[in-house]
């Protein structure tokens, strides 16, 4: 199983020459549309070549974080297996071997057969794949594209950072940097050239790195080759602040937006209320933006129940459920996803115990869309 382990110092080596080498473009930015005085949308010059696909798209693979939910989430790890393996390879995040063979011997007590799943064995204690995880431009190859992920909080901090350079040793990818500071929840692509974020994305980066919302724009462009960028006004209150809290593509020209009920939280209701509007004006090659509204359940000791933070999985998606707080909109959260996607299997994964810790299901994933033909 030693094949499995990337040894640290060669990764740190190998991220440092990615940086050193690495090249920043800027590409000629037009005017953005506004609502009010404040711009939502950017226009970026990109690359013609290469597109970051939409989660809902065929995807080889996906990677999970068996590491914590193994240890706090075993359930939900169960869950999640079940409703996927037959659809997906999955690539299992573990820090130690131990957790591996946890992780086999649950899957087994459930009669679920562990043989075919991937395991990656890296030094992290975190589950949150899609905030520190890669991203892929697609095009006549794959290339994982790796960004600085660098949280507040959190002693292992480095090794979160070194996860994509060292999986893309792993598992034979070409790698670049996109020299940007983002968590990959923060980062929704239609699959089309269109990618979302909060305004959370440009307080990083002009904290960090001193770009502004244009310079970040132009990095978007040359690195994911996005083309259009529209940044969305976080919920208030919330310490994570990403656009998967409240927002889902299920389509290039299709996207889920979360609703708050204005009497329960009329703050956050009018969030949502303008970020919807933003979107509605958005237009795709297909037309116009179609928006679709997902009523929230209310917050409740400060956790943010989302119906957004789903996983795809080629033909099954996987919806939060929070059973003990809203029965009655879990059903119709199952509902709205069967009525948009009538020919997906639509599975509940009931994610209590997950947003106690500020995340849900798409928090704990990150999509592959393909493999290079040295793993298959």
């Amino acid at each position: 199983m030693s094949r499995f382990i990337v040894p640290i110092l060669v990764c740190t080596l190998a991220a440092a020459i990615c940086l050193t080498l690495g090249v920043s473009y800027e590409f000629g930015l037009r005017q953005g549309k506004k609502l009010g005085d404040r711009p939502t949308l950017i226009s970026v010059d990109a690359p013609k070549a290469g597109r970051v696909q939409g989660e809902f798209e065929h995807q080889d693979a996906m990677i999970l974080g068996f590491n914590e939910l193994i240890e706090y989430h075993s359930e939900t790890l169960v869950q999640i297996v079940r409703a996927t393996k037959s659809r997906i390879q999955i690539i299992g995040v573990v820090k130690t071997l131990d957790q591996k063979d946890r992780v086999n011997a649950v899957l087994r007590s459930n009669d679920i057969d562990p043989e075919g799943i991937l395991y990656f064995v890296w030094p992290s204690d975190l589950m949150w794949v899609q905030d520190y995880g890669p991203k892929f431009i697609v095009d006549d190859s794959v290339t994982m594209v790796d960004f600085d992920y660098r949280p507040e909080h959190g002693e292992n901090a480095d090794f979160e950072n070194l996860f994509s350079v060292a999986f893309a040793a792993r598992f034979h990818f070409p790698y670049t940097h996109s020299h940007i500071t983002l968590e990959g929840g923060n980062l929704l692509s239609n699959g089309d050239g269109i990618c979302l974020s909060t305004t959370t994305l440009i307080s990083q980066n002009s904290n960090k790195r001193q770009l502004n919302h244009q310079e970040i724009a132009s990095r978007l462009g040359a690195s994911f080759r996005f083309n259009r960028w529209t940044y969305l006004e976080p919920l208030k209150g919330d310490p994570v602040g990403h656009v998967d809290t409240f927002a889902t593509f299920v389509s290039p020209d299709h996207v889920v937006v979360g609703a708050y009920d204005m009497e329960q939280d009329p703050v956050n209701a009018q969030i949502l209320d303008n970020n919807a509007e933003i979107l509605s004006r958005i237009s795709t090659a297909r037309g116009p933006l179609r928006v679709t509204r997902i009523k929230r359940p209310p917050n409740v000791e400060g956790h943010f129940h989302s119906y957004t933070n789903v996983i795809f999985a080629n033909g099954v998606v996987l919806v939060p459920q929070y059973p003990s707080i809203s029965p009655d909109l879990d059903r119709q959260a199952l509902e709205t996803y069967q009525s948009l996607l009538p020919t997906w299997q639509v599975v509940g994964i009931d994610a209590t115990s997950l947003i106690k810790k500020r995340g849900a299901l798409h928090c704990i994933y990150a999509s592959v869309p393909r493999l290079p033909e040295a793993n298959n």
